[in-house]
């Protein structure tokens, strides 16, 4: 059995696409106050890979995102 994962993701409007290979004793979930508070959750799972195990496609660019009730922001990059 290969301990390679397969990973794939894409950004809030689908316009960036992610993929890669990463070896699964490099998939972990931190735990610190940055990690809950940057994921909203008490971890982010992390993958950690080279350059040349990923592929990113598609142009960056940043958004702001106002809610419906107009007084939430959220700002990223997409």
């Amino acid at each position: 059995m290969s301990d390679e994962v397969k990973v794939d993701g894409a950004c809030y409007c689908g316009e960036v696409t992610i993929s890669g290979i990463v070896f699964s004793d490099k998939v972990l979930a931190c735990h610190c106050r940055d990690c809950q508070k940057f994921s909203g959750a008490p971890f982010r799972a992390v993958a950690v890979m080279s350059s040349d195990q990923v592929a990113i496609s598609g142009t960056v660019k940043e958004y702001l995102k106002i809610a419906d009730s107009g007084n939430e922001r959220i700002q990223g990059f997409c």
